[in-house]
């Protein structure tokens, strides 16, 4: 998003319900290849250093529920304390990037 006031900000995708940091949106119209196909193409199109802003900051049970489909997985793990971390400080998990997501 081009901001005059700040010319070095990079680029933002305010993504609202349906990106979200570790996790996307319900949808109630479509199926998940929409979904798929969407996300892809957003993927594709911007800069990987993209700063996803998403409409609400699900990233803790977001990443609580990857662990619990991949409990041995140690990169989720790492990021899950992480997030917590930053949590406990009183500091958000947001943004994020396209290339994180």
């Amino acid at each position: 998003v081009h901001s005059p006031a700040h010319p070095d900000a990079g680029s933002a995708l305010f993504s609202g319900d349906t990106l979200f940091v570790g996790g996307i949106g319900a949808f109630f119209e479509g199926t998940s290849k929409d979904m798929l196909s969407i996300l892809d193409r957003v993927a594709a199109t911007l800069p990987k250093e993209t700063a996803v802003f998403p409409g609400h900051e699900y990233t803790v049970n977001f990443i609580k529920f990857a662990l619990t489909l991949d409990p041995q997985n140690e990169f989720i793990a790492k990021k899950l304390a992480e997030f917590q971390a930053l949590v406990a400080d009183g500091r958000p998990t947001v943004p994020s990037t396209i290339d994180d997501e």
